[in-house]
């Protein structure tokens, strides 16, 4: 028998019926940035309730008047709101990193070297610290900082920055990096960011993003949207074609719904889980998630924050 969406078999209530905003309710309202993290949701491209948006619109969206129940966001923007009031809980981790430097052609020796001219998206933000986490401030006269991987993939297509100067490497997240070696030939991942970061770390994976569920949200509806979730990632990895043919049920709107198309999210994942999924608990992983905070200047968490699943 199918397994039916938990979205499809749990009672909506509406948040705007209530005066507070906080009145239990069993409604499931996702909100997911756009790209790697999006796909994690590919068995709901049909479902009405689940909305996608750019990364930096969702930062805003952690309120008591939010009408979002489930929402993933960088975990740096979600923990500072938590320590700010916001009335959600941080409850998984379903990315783990889908950072790369790649090599765009133009270095003559293939060896990144003071000098080199590189590409980095998002100045301050997770991408940004991660790169001077791996790599430190020695490269820092070199690099031009761009808004968003998407603007970093054209970089990497074209060996050049926006102002038309050669460039030597482009930090870039999946699956980004893929459509961007379809088009450049010359291009070649250089370093894998996750390897790099658990060298250096000591094993600690990087929690770029994570998934909050508001307070006001029934537990049992909670427990089980995020067991469903888990079991869909697991299948998804198992068999990278269910994620294909699940995202391709939004018809048109594929790439429109999840910022990536369905081939692309097929190809990456097959080749080596190359976006990072997975799931974990955060309070069964609150070491990593503040080794993680920590490379970001933000203290550790406590225990309140966390979402306690059965």
């Amino acid at each position: 028998m199918k397994k039916k969406s938990i979205l499809s078999i749990l009672p909506i209530i509406l948040l705007g019926a209530c005066s507070n905003g906080l009145k239990e309710t069993d409604a499931i309202n996702i909100l997911a940035p756009k790209g790697a993290p999006a796909v994690a949701f590919y068995k709901h491209a049909t479902d009405s309730n689940f909305t996608t948006a750019a990364a930096e619109n969702i930062k805003s969206m952690l309120t008591k008047k939010s009408p979002y129940t489930i929402v993933e966001v960088d975990t740096l923007s979600g923990v500072s709101a938590l320590k700010n009031k916001a009335p959600y809980k941080l409850a998984a981790t379903i990315t783990f990193g889908n950072f790369y430097l790649a090599a765009t052609g133009n270095d003559e020796n293939g060896t990144l070297d003071v000098g080199d001219r590189i590409i980095v998206f998002n100045r301050g933000a997770v991408s940004d610290k991660i790169f001077h986490y791996v790599y430190g401030d020695i490269y820092d006269d070199y690099i031009t900082y761009v808004p968003d991987a998407t603007i970093a993939k054209g970089c990497l297509e074209t060996k050049k920055d926006l102002e038309n100067n050669p460039v030597d490497y482009v930090f870039i997240a999946q699956p980004a990096l893929f459509a961007a070696m379809q088009t450049n030939a010359d291009a070649s991942v250089y370093d894998n960011i996750q390897q790099r970061y658990q060298e250096k770390s000591g094993s600690n994976r990087i929690i770029p993003a994570s998934v909050f569920v508001k307070k006001n949200l029934k537990k049992e509806a909670a427990d089980a949207f995020l067991s469903e979730l888990s079991t869909d990632i697991t299948e998804g990895l198992a068999n990278p074609a269910t994620i294909k043919s699940e995202m391709e049920k939004a018809g048109d709107n594929v790439v429109a719904k999840f910022g990536v198309g369905s081939a692309p999210a097929f190809k990456v994942t097959q080749n080596g889980n190359g976006m990072g999924l997975g799931f974990a608990y955060s309070k069964d992983i609150k070491d990593e998630i503040d080794a993680s905070l920590a490379v970001y200047g933000v203290s550790e968490t406590n225990e309140e924050m966390y979402y306690q699943h059965s």
